[in-house]
């Protein structure tokens, strides 16, 4: 289910992407830990949930109430740290995006005829577009 994230975007050999790839599991393994550790979330009734379940459910069905709300603490905390490392690469990609529109960009006729000095004479036909 989760393909289309670590392929697409992708975090699978990308240096951006990497550190929060390893680091933010094992932060989320450290809340876990503290969380249930100090009594806040109860001990797991079950040791593992059905694969499949989803994400509330599951908690629900292994910690009760306490299990629902420490998934949304979790959520809340990987989204906080893997923002910055998104952004980064998003701002690499709209870079890259630029620089290979800005050259095939048409420009406006009033730049056109500042640069050329006249206003074209004849309009240039494209195979999609019907002439006249």
């Amino acid at each position: 289910i989760n393909e289309p994230i670590v392929f697409g975007l992708p975090l699978i050999l990308n240096p951006i992407m990497a550190l929060p790839y390893f680091l933010v599991p094992q932060i989320n393994i450290l809340i876990t830990y503290f969380a249930m550790k100090s009594g806040l979330v109860s001990l797991p009734r079950i040791a593992m949930g059905a694969t499949g379940t989803p994400v509330l459910l599951d908690g629900w069905l292994i910690c009760g109430v306490s299990g629902i709300i420490l998934e949304i603490v979790l959520i809340i905390v990987s989204a906080i740290l893997y923002y910055p490392f998104f952004k980064t690469q998003d701002n690499i990609a709209l870079k890259e995006e630029v620089s290979i529109i800005s050259p095939l960009a048409p420009l406006p006729l009033s730049d056109f005829i500042r640069a050329v000095g006249r206003a074209p004479t004849k309009l240039v036909s494209t195979p999609n577009s019907p002439t006249t």
